[in-house]
């Protein structure tokens, strides 16, 4: 019985951090995609010769190729909400980045920013107009 108590303390002492664990593995999963679609936008605008979108609404992201006629989708939408449990937001409000053939977002004023959050973690990911992604930008 005492055995029993001893493990039942253990794991209510645990228990939370498990769980904080769990929220920082999944924001740090969500942000790794959010910069591997971005960077896999500006390389789609680059071997093509032609513009590529990187699309998010909401909590879901996109790329599309901006091609005569309709735009092609190359890349699946990705629901973050449903795949990680976290919400994506953009504090500087754009929610796409426009990439031309060399690769330059020409659409951002200055440093875009997304921010992922799932309960008490948070993590960002910052694309700069010449097309660099770097993770756990200033917010």
């Amino acid at each position: 019985m005492i055995a029993v108590v001893v493990m039942g303390i253990i794991m209510a002492v645990g228990a939370p951090k498990l769980s904080a664990i769990r929220d920082q593995a999944a924001v740090r999963s969500a942000t790794q995609q959010v910069g591997a679609y971005v960077a896999t936008a500006r390389a789609a605008a680059i071997r093509r010769g032609m513009r590529a979108n990187f699309q998010a609404r909401g909590d879901t992201m996109w790329i599309e190729i901006q091609q005569p006629g309709a735009p092609e989708v190359i890349a699946p939408r990705i629901p973050l909400r449903e795949t990680f449990n976290v919400t994506m937001t953009s504090p500087t409000g754009t929610d796409s980045i426009v990439f031309d053939a060399r690769g330059f977002a020409v659409n951002l004023a200055g440093t875009q920013k997304f921010r992922v959050t799932r309960a008490s973690a948070s993590d960002s990911t910052c694309v700069t107009r010449l097309g660099m992604v770097s993770p756990k930008c200033e917010l």
